[in-house]
């Protein structure tokens, strides 16, 4: 009996370890996906965080946060700290007010200026306190550590509380001391000093003290060495007057090989583009900016076709006669970094290329989205061409254009999304629009830098009463986006507004050249020949003119002092107030502009030909000069009859094809025929008067 209850009695266990063994792993992984959930909400709110600070002792005025921002600024100021309204995004009081002076949480942009007010907050007047914005749980760790600390510190140990934690090191091991400076020695000592030369640069000190190095324009007397020697070739310090010029002089040539610059990149809705007369109106407008891609909404030009400029290269895909349409215009210097113009509908272009500077490459989607009163079809259509669309871009990626919605002030979980400076209220089509951004990590980059809420309208209605933001730049990049401006007084007539953004463009770093003394002879010499013909060149033009100044026609600019006038009046018109009858006086001195384009080119055109048939008797030359553009390939099928739009594929595909074309042996036959000598007719000799017709109807040049 007791081995038929042990054995009973084992095999119940065993059936109920069975049975609790899923829901024991069960409650395992769910305690592990706690604790990931932990996790990710302290991250998320030391991220939240990691950019306040908090003020104690600021006197609380009946004023409102406005004068709270100008009196930190000035504080800070005031103590040596530069501060400005751009460093900071928010700043308010904490806690009910109960007459007392309540603390101010100031929420700044930059980290690296939150530490340089830490690192100064000994400067602060004495009733002025500041310490870093911690959550309960870090406060309460952080007050735990104080015994601890303190006892490490009685211990002669280097101690100090990073966050949460208690850091402890040895005293001997500590390089932030300053290293005292070792005297210089003469150069007979150091030419006699047979010791290695050890390299006792203090990494850390000269990454600390980065900021605290002198500009190039600030002037340094280092006092003498303290064993004077003379002057010479083997002077190991040279005087405080050389010394200095020599540092300044390094000092601006490095500023300058590592300037940086700036990459813009705008998108405009330009109401319409059909006209040749209104792409030049568009060419004296873009002349007065700064630009490098412009993204093109309403472009209203049938087809699909790239055209090569003079400055620029221009595209545009259009599918209905006289509406929608989008584009892209690129400028002439960016031509070989494109990869390729790919239009999916007249709502939806894509340009693909390697912006300078940039390791990775770069998609820029140029849209024009369907507005509020379009059916929800269309909207579907729209968005799921877009969603599918950016899962087939590079890795970074920019949407431009005009949404025709409005995503408004940031709401509660859509800070990724959107920034701190939202404008008006949102619409359904802003909903579509946050949803979308949401789905593909997208940023609104309009809503992230403060803009004067008078100035930040994009679009307005047709008679003034109306204005609203609905043109947007969104990247899943943001870091890189320096800026992002709305151009108030662009020069153009269109009821939008140009959004430009600023990128950051560092120049690459050179390799440093390395030289062959053989070969490097040679090259100074030939460079020495190369310097005294080109002289001798510039001599002989100076006395006889240059030959192709006497052969070729000078430029000339067609651009007539009327047209000028009319845009200068317009620029005027465009800075009053946008009311009826100042948009209706724009419309109107408009027109007259285009017309006067219109004039200009006709003219120009008349010119050339007449000066052509005058030298040359023929309008051929005069027909190729007056050609604006050369168009592309915008996208060919290859052998499987698949479209290609990549440039370098189409190259590739026009090269196999003309290669197999011209090396393909001829198949003709020689044809044989009878022909009998009645069927030839007489051919009469030519006469003098043809001759001299002939004579005269060839080019004199």
């Amino acid at each position: 009996m007791e081995k038929q209850t042990t054995v009973l009695q084992h095999s119940i266990r065993e059936e109920i370890d069975e049975k609790l063994k899923p829901l024991v792993e069960e409650n395992l992984y769910l305690k592990n996906e706690v604790e990931k959930l932990n996790e990710k909400l302290k991250h998320l709110e030391w991220e939240k965080r990691e950019n306040n600070l908090i003020f104690y002792g600021f006197e609380e005025p009946t004023d409102y946060k406005t004068y709270i921002i100008d009196m930190i600024i000035q504080t800070l100021n005031d103590s040596g700290i530069e501060m400005s309204k751009r460093d900071i995004n928010k700043a308010f009081r904490i806690g009910k007010a109960n007459g007392k002076a309540r603390p101010i949480l100031v929420k700044i942009l930059n980290v690296w200026k939150k530490n340089e007010i830490l690192k100064n907050k000994s400067r602060l007047p004495k009733n002025i306190f500041v310490n870093e914005d911690f959550s309960k749980e870090v406060l309460e760790k952080r007050r735990e550590l104080i015994p601890q600390l303190k006892e490490e510190r009685k211990k002669g140990r280097l101690a100090y509380i990073k966050y949460d934690k208690l850091v402890v090191k040895d005293k001997e091991g500590d390089t932030r001391d300053k290293r005292k400076r070792e005297q210089s020695m003469s150069p007979k000592e150091n030419n006699n000093d047979s010791r290695p030369k050890i390299n006792k640069v203090n990494a850390f000190e000269r990454m600390t003290n980065k900021e605290k190095r002198p500009k190039a324009k600030t002037k340094i007397i280092k006092p003498p060495p303290s064993r004077l020697v003379p002057v010479g070739d083997c002077d190991q310090s040279l005087p405080a007057k050389i010394q200095e010029i020599n540092y300044g002089a390094s000092l601006k040539t490095h500023i300058k090989t590592n300037e940086k610059r700036k990459l813009f990149i705008a998108t405009l809705n330009c109401v319409t583009l059909r006209t040749q007369e209104r792409l030049t109106e568009l060419e004296l407008a873009l002349s007065n900016i700064k630009w490098d891609i412009l993204g093109l909404s309403e472009v209203r030009r049938l087809g699909e076709n790239i055209e090569d400029h003079k400055e620029y290269i221009l595209y545009y895909k259009g599918e209905t006669k006289g509406l929608y349409g989008v584009g892209f215009m690129v400028k002439k210097y960016l031509e070989k970094n494109i990869e390729e113009f790919k239009g999916i509908s007249e709502r939806i272009a894509v340009l693909n290329m390697h912006l300078p500077a940039y390791k990775h490459k770069w998609s820029i989607v140029q849209i024009y989205a369907p507005t509020e009163q379009h059916n929800e079809s269309t909207k579907d259509i729209f968005y799921d061409q877009l969603s599918s669309v950016l899962q087939e871009t590079h890795k970074n990626v920019m949407v431009i254009g005009d949404f025709n919605g409005r995503i408004g002030m940031q709401q509660t979980g859509e800070e990724n999304v959107i920034g701190n400076f939202g404008f008006g209220r949102r619409s359904k089509n802003g909903e579509r629009m946050i949803n979308m951004a949401f789905e593909n990590n997208l940023a609104f980059m309009n809503s992230f830098f403060r803009i004067n809420t008078k100035k930040k309208w994009t679009w307005h209605s047709p008679d003034g009463s109306y204005k609203n933001e609905i043109d947007y730049i969104a990247t899943n990049n943001r870091k890189l986006i320096q800026n992002v401006n709305i151009l108030s007084q662009f020069n153009f007539n269109t009821n939008h507004r140009m959004v430009r953004a600023v990128l950051k463009w560092t120049e690459q770093k050179k390799s440093r050249s390395k030289y062959n003394i053989p070969t490097n002879n040679l090259k100074q010499q030939l460079e020495i020949k190369s310097k005294i013909d080109n002289y001798y060149e510039k001599e002989i033009n100076e006395i006889f003119g240059s030959p192709q100044n006497i052969l070729t026609k000078p430029k000339k600019n067609y651009t007539e002092n009327e047209t000028k006038t009319l845009i200068e009046e317009r620029r005027s018109l465009l800075k009053l107030k946008k009311d009826k009858h100042n948009l209706k006086a724009i419309s109107e001195i408009s027109k007259k502009i285009s017309n006067s384009i219109k004039k200009d080119r006709t003219k120009k055109r008349i010119n050339t030909i007449n000066y052509h048939i005058k030298k040359t008797g023929g309008v051929k030359k005069a027909l190729n000069e007056l050609v604006e553009s050369k168009n592309w390939i915008p996208n060919i099928r290859n052998k499987n009859g698949k479209q290609e739009t990549k440039r370098g594929n189409i190259i590739q595909i026009a090269t196999d094809f003309y290669k197999t074309l011209y090396a393909a042996e001829p198949n003709t036959k020689e044809a044989v025929t009878n022909i009998e000598d009645e069927d030839i007719e007489d051919i009469p000799d030519f006469i003098q008067s043809e001759i001299e017709k002939a004579i005269q109807s060839q080019k004199t040049d």
